[in-house]
């Protein structure tokens, strides 16, 4: 049960969250989902960035 009342508010909260994105804050998240030639997403490339760039510090 604790999951599908998890899975329900989740959902809940990532429609809300979408619906006050608007148009161009939603084309800026679908882009991050775009996979490139080289088999990576620019969400790829931003964790990996933000990985090596928290080991540096």
């Amino acid at each position: 049960m604790e999951p599908t009342i998890r899975g329900q508010v989740n959902g809940q909260i990532v429609r809300t969250v979408w619906r006050r994105l608007g148009v161009e804050g939603r084309a800026r998240i679908e882009a991050l989902l775009v996979v490139g030639p080289g088999g990576k997403s620019d969400l790829d490339r931003l964790a990996c960035s933000n990985v090596s760039r928290i080991s540096n510090d």
